[in-house]
């Protein structure tokens, strides 16, 4: 894990946009309701994957790995008019915080919650995707790039 010295981190989190207040209670569920919070993406690394999101305008997403949504929140605001995107996680025990925060955020017609295992999933899936954010299962990385480069449009 990169350790980032506190005042580039401060210094970066004083500049960007604020995090917004269902993010931040999501951010304190998280850290309040789960075994490893740290698994949350968070502020920094949401604010970059919706500025990814935005500067794209994906029509379809894909996200491997949901947790507790924050990551499908904030690649969801990029969404271009009709967009989707998919979420998938393995765990089922964390889908009602998730879907819960997705609906506060308004999200619940943009973000599709699919429980099971990825690898699976990925290979009955009918959809090809704009953007592909893969933070799942990291032993199988090179599992589900082998699959989802497929899906990939071209570009």
């Amino acid at each position: 894990m990169l350790d980032i010295d506190p005042k580039l981190d401060n210094y970066i989190l004083e500049h960007i946009s604020p995090e917004g207040e269902i993010l931040e209670e999501l951010t304190r569920q998280t850290n309040l309701k789960t075994v490893h919070p740290q698994m949350n993406s968070g502020h920094l690394q949401g604010k970059i994957l919706e500025i990814i999101s935005k500067i794209m305008r994906p029509h379809r997403i894909l996200e491997i790995g949901t947790f507790t949504g924050y990551s499908a929140i904030s690649l969801a605001k990029g969404l271009d008019h009709g967009g989707k995107l998919f979420s998938i996680d393995i765990s089922d025990e964390l889908y009602d915080m998730a879907i819960s925060y997705i609906e506060k955020a308004g999200m619940k017609d943009k973000i599709t919650l699919i429980t099971g295992n990825a690898l699976e999933v990925m290979k009955e899936m009918d959809e090809y995707f704009d953007l592909v954010f893969m933070d799942g299962e990291k032993r199988e990385y090179s599992d589900y790039y082998d699959i989802v480069i497929n899906m990939l449009k071209p570009g």
